[in-house]
């Protein structure tokens, strides 16, 4: 049985992302432990690193993808300091407006 579609592109994702090399190769080689490609203690002498550093490295960077995904309201955040600066600027000129209508008619 054939699949239909897209070949999966797997680590093939990375390149497409901005970023540099070095950072490329090392999400790759996460990539590739946590598909089964790539044996971790391969990927520690890839990366120059030992055991414990690489699941630190990658229990971390987990930790931040998962908060990433994390659901979050639609829509703008409510940005009350600067609504409350705009509100304070527009009393100031609707102020200044008042002294210079009254100079002008007196």
């Amino acid at each position: 049985m054939t699949r239909m579609g897209r070949k999966p592109l797997a680590t093939g994702h990375v390149d497409r992302l901005q970023g540099s090399e070095p950072a490329k190769q090392r999400l790759a080689v996460l990539l590739e432990t946590l598909h089964g490609v790539l044996p971790v203690p391969e990927a520690c002498k890839r990366l120059g690193i030992g055991e414990s550093r690489f699941h630190a490295l990658r229990g971390e960077w987990l930790q931040e993808a998962l908060e990433l995904l994390e659901p979050r309201p639609l829509g703008r955040p409510p940005q009350p300091a600067v609504a409350a600066q705009w509100q304070s600027r527009i009393q100031a000129l609707e102020a200044e407006n008042r002294t210079l209508r009254q100079q002008f008619l007196h």
